[in-house]
Parts: structure tokens; sequence; C-alpha cells
């Protein structure tokens, strides 16, 4: 449990430190064509013709929050494949058509890989963060945009599940992560929190593994802890402070009666 609250927060430094080029702003893509390593070329409208959207990844083989993403991302497209075309587009110059081949064996990934040099997300991406993720609906709308690998497989399953949804409506949205652990580093279950604006708030209580996912409308919304399950209390002066597109984490401590 330890190395997952490293992880998260070696996610959550690396979203922050890209929150200010992150691609938050951007409403839709233009439509643009695809060149993969296997040399199959085709547009994003053509995949979108195909699918109900598409998931882009903008990434590079020496990222390691990308590597740690990439078996999660391949679970997700066995999973969704039927509905949800996948590319994953590599910013780095090095990263040649060989490059990214023995990546993709090496992870075992089956959906569509390029780089940039044949693909051009950079002239709608302006020094994105790596990686980062859309969420693209059939017009090229943006629905969804995470700056920072995905931790879990639960949050871009719920993600993609939002997007996929027989009654979404297509308005963009944003994910909050919460992770709640006690001194022993372990996830602490049924804590409650509130994600709240200034009108209203919604209550959200942590899963087995003490993560939380929220997600929201384009508003900000900050973080109220409501309840510690019994026998833990909130770490003295910690104040949790909710981040779009990353994780907060609440250290509890557990006190025995």
């Amino acid at each position: 449990m330890k190395k997952i609250i490293a992880v998260l927060i070696a996610l959550t430094l690396c979203a922050a430190c890209a929150l200010a080029e992150a691609p938050d702003e951007l409403k839709r893509v233009p439509d643009f064509n695809i060149r993969t390593i296997d040399d199959e070329t085709f547009a994003l409208s053509d995949l979108l013709e195909e699918k109900d959207a598409v998931l882009l990844n903008v990434f590079a083989t020496w990222c390691p929050p990308c590597q740690l993403e990439f078996p999660l991302l391949e679970a997700a497209f066995e999973e969704y494949g039927d509905r949800l075309g996948m590319v994953a587009v590599s910013v780095e110059p090095k990263d040649t058509d060989d490059v990214l081949d023995a990546f993709r064996k090496h992870f075992g990934l089956n959906f569509h890989l390029a780089n940039e040099a044949d693909v051009g997300v950079l002239d709608f991406l302006v020094a994105p963060p790596i990686p980062v993720t859309l969420l693209i609906g059939k017009d090229g709308t943006v629905y969804y945009s995470q700056v920072g690998a995905f931790a879990t497989g639960s949050q871009l399953n719920a993600t993609i599940d939002r997007v996929l949804a027989d009654d979404y409506d297509g308005s963009r949205f944003t994910f909050y992560g919460v992770y709640c652990y006690d001194q022993n580093g372990y996830g602490v279950p049924g804590v409650t929190v509130a994600f709240c604006t200034d009108t209203q708030c919604v209550p959200v209580e942590s899963d087995e593994e003490g993560m939380i996912f929220f997600y929201g409308g384009t508003e900000d919304y900050h973080l109220q802890l409501l309840k510690a399950p019994e026998g833990y209390a909130l770490v003295e002066d910690y104040e949790p402070e909710a981040v779009v597109g990353s994780y907060a984490l609440i250290p509890l401590v557990y006190t025995e009666e």
C-alpha cells in the first residue's frame, strides 16, 4: 500500500507541475490524419464513424507515469474496444516506428500507436504535458481531458463508462480523486467527504481500497472531510484540497480504544 501512496504522490506532482499547460481549454479537435507504426493511414473522422468515441493518449516511451498507465489503457481497450477507438501518439522524436514497436511488444498493446510526426497533435496541443489523454466525441468535441496518468483502472473505466453511457449528454466534465490512508499506508474505507461548490455539496464515500472518484461539472470544487470511520481521526491541522485532474491525499490516524 505504501507503494500506492508513492505512485499517487508522483502522479499528483506530475499533474500539478503541468496544469499551466494542460489542454483544459481545448473544446474541440480538428480532423487529422493518422499514420500508425503499422503503416495504416486513416483520419480521426474515419475512426469516429466506426466508434462512439476515441481515446487519444499523448506520451513518450521514456516517461515513467506513461509506462505505469499503459497496462490500464490496454485493459480498457480489451473491454471497450468495440465502442471506443484508441490511439497513442508519442511526442518524442526518437520514438521511431521500431522503438514504438518494441514498446508495444513489451507491454502487449493491441491499439494504434503512432509518432507525432505522422499525426500532428502538436498543431492543436501546444507543449502538452505527458501523459495527457483526451476523450473525443463524434464531432471532435473534447468530452474530457486527463493531465497526468490514470492512477487506477477503476478511474479510467469510470471515465469511459461516463462517456459511453446512454444518457450522457456530451457536456464537459472534470475528475477529482482522493486517496484515504492510515499511518501504516493502508487504504481506509468508509471515509465520507463532500465536494462543494458555492451552491451545493455532494457527499462521496471511499471504497474498500480507500479510493474516492468524483466527476463534476466545470465549476471549482473544494473538499470537506465529513466523517472518518470509527477509530480513525484526521491528522491534526491537515486541510485536504481538491485539485482538478489530480489526487488529494487524506492521511488518517488509527487510534485503538
